[in-house]
């Protein structure tokens, strides 16, 4: 996936090995792996303001991660209340007053919540943090 115009794409797979892609030869640039099953596809951004796509993912190991884009490390995770499949973490820039993006992901079930995280590095019961909002995601009849 590419992401932003950024020369790098990448690629998740089910099993969370995570590619960089350099677009232009189609050659790995690097390769991470987390260990963590994923079932829904990543969201490419610049978390960190360094310039280089990261790579926020969240697993069925009921994480969120943000991999740095350059490969070299994790710029955080977060452990939250259900698997995560099928929800891409969404991303809403301009709302956080310490300039980072807020990251928006849901969980299934038992839980199905809807986290919000600080995307520079969410902290439970942080001000930066809120969720899991039940209420928000319970079918009314």
């Amino acid at each position: 996936m590419d992401g932003d115009g950024f020369p790098e794409g990448f690629v998740v797979n089910p099993k969370g090995d995570i590619v960089c892609l350099d677009l232009k030869t189609g050659k790995p640039k690097w390769t991470g792996i987390l260990g963590e099953l994923v079932m829904s596809a990543p969201t490419i951004a610049d978390m960190n303001g360094d310039g280089i796509p990261d790579v926020l993912v969240g697993t069925m190991g009921r994480r969120v991660h943000c991999i740095s884009g350059k490969g070299d490390r994790q710029l955080w995770s977060y452990e939250v209340g259900s698997q995560i499949r099928y929800c891409v973490p969404a991303l809403v820039r301009g709302a956080n007053t310490n300039g980072a993006p807020y990251v928006i992901v849901g969980t299934g079930p038992p839980e199905n919540g809807l986290y919000c995280l600080s995307g520079n590095s969410p902290r439970l019961h942080g001000r930066d943090w809120y969720g899991p909002w039940k209420e928000l995601t319970a079918v009314r009849h």
